[in-house]
């Protein structure tokens, strides 16, 4: 009789570390918002000379709040033709060193993508055909590309 009254509490613990919960969104918290212009780097137009050595700092800082003040993640990479390079997680800016890899020392171009979110982002270089995992919603995402004019010295 005891084992007939502690059968349901039983499959009840059981089952239900085994089922996860329902992911549930939150419908007072809103995604991000990037600001498309405060985000292009001072004095880029969309081409950095390597014969100097220049870099280049891509800066969300100032681009992306977030309604309800959450902590937000960061996720940046950069790609040229066939490769993706150097992820960096948790930063709002990049400095883009194109001398400094030997992917970009002979590229013609580079893209620099950024993606911001409120929900935990992560990087996953080996994904088929997206690097980016998120939680319930799509992050906010910048792009940019920059021509690599030039040979590093």
């Amino acid at each position: 009789a005891l084992l007939t009254l502690l059968l349901p509490v039983v499959l009840w613990q059981v089952l239900g570390c085994m089922i996860p919960p329902d992911v549930v969104e939150d419908p007072d918290n809103h995604p991000p918002e990037l600001d498309w212009k405060t985000s292009i780097p001072e004095g880029f137009e969309s081409s950095l000379d390597r014969s100097f050595g220049q870099s280049l700092e891509f800066s969300i800082a100032n681009a992306v709040t977030d309604p309800e003040g959450d902590p937000l993640y960061y996720v940046w990479y950069w790609e040229v033709p066939d490769e993706i390079l150097k992820p960096e997680v948790g930063t709002d800016s990049m400095t883009l060193l194109p001398c400094d890899s030997f992917a970009l020392r002979n590229a013609p171009r580079v893209n620099v993508s950024v993606w911001v979110s409120d929900e935990l982002l992560e990087f996953d270089k080996d994904a088929e055909l997206f690097p980016i995992s998120y939680g319930s919603r799509p992050p906010a995402a910048r792009f940019w590309t920059v021509e690599l004019l030039g040979e590093c010295p």
